[in-house]
């Protein structure tokens, strides 16, 4: 059992998807000889939960926090910016953060913790950074480095006490961050990047993990699975991008579509034939 790494898993709602079912039961098989802890909302039933992880046979346990925090994503955002949230992971050098769509396919991480980084999570891919910086750093004051690699907070390891020291110092900018919507894992990846802190290059972050256009991380990658992901199943990152994980994630899945998509291909071919057959019979018959 690690005493170094905790894997923290949070929770909102009682009732899971499938995918989401098969993320949180991967964690279990291939984390078990981690500590794991489930975070969730103070009204949550949380049976579901606790079955699986008496029925997988890890050591767990369980820290709630107010509703307020898992309202919504604002909310999140307080509650992975606040200093009381890594305190009770105190005993612990590490935290694993690992969302319900995310995925983990092997454990290396003693690896990752070896290099002591203050935080790694999958690089947020170019085309969403330009979005990025549309959104978020035009408003902001001037002074902010571009050039910092900004992370995924969804499946991440972070250095807590690095993590509890940027945020008794930068309370105020952090503050003045959340003010105009910055999500979390941007906010903890700007600020440690600005500080120069010990981060990962976009290169190595991605053999971390992996999030949007993954097909394209699996070629920078030389064809090697991350250590895990984030988002796999997620729509707004395309039906290309699910299709690459249903391969790697659910084979099952991942066929049975392609051959309902061929399937397709085949009907509306010989639907557009037909189409010009009854229309020639049509004419035919004038």
């Amino acid at each position: 059992m690690s005493k170094k790494i905790v894997v923290v898993i949070p929770l909102y709602k009682s009732k899971i998807s499938f995918f989401e079912k098969k993320s949180f039961i991967q964690c279990l098989i291939v984390l078990k000889n981690y500590d794991i802890c489930i975070v969730y909302p103070n009204s949550l039933d949380i049976t579901f939960y606790k079955f699986h992880l008496k029925n997988a046979s890890v050591s767990y346990s369980e820290k709630h926090f107010d509703d307020y925090y898992f309202r919504d994503i604002n909310g999140y955002n307080n509650l992975m910016l606040s200093v009381n949230f890594y305190q009770q992971f105190i005993d612990y050098s590490f935290l694993l953060l690992y969302q319900l769509d995310a995925y983990i396919f092997k454990d290396n991480l003693k690896e990752w913790c070896n290099k002591s980084y203050a935080f790694i999570g999958a690089p947020i891919h170019d085309d969403i950074l330009t979005i990025i910086e549309q959104k978020y750093l035009s408003d902001f004051e001037t002074g902010i480095k571009k050039s910092i690699s900004f992370m995924n907070g969804g499946f991440s390891l972070r250095h807590i006490q690095n993590t509890i020291n940027l945020l008794q110092i930068k309370e105020q900018r952090i503050q003045l961050l959340l003010n105009k919507n910055w999500p979390e894992d941007m906010i903890i990846t700007l600020l440690l990047g600005e500080d120069n802190n010990n981060l990962p290059s976009k290169c190595e972050a991605a053999n971390f993990a992996f999030e949007a256009h993954p097909r394209d991380a699996y070629k920078t990658n030389l064809k090697q699975l991350p250590t895990g992901c984030h988002g796999w199943y997620r729509n707004d990152f395309g039906i290309h991008d699910n299709m690459f994980w249903f391969k790697h994630i659910i084979p099952v899945y991942y066929y049975k579509i392609q051959f309902l998509n061929q399937f397709q291909h085949i009907f509306m071919k010989y639907a557009k034939r037909l189409n010009r057959f009854v229309n020639y019979l049509r004419f035919s018959n004038n």
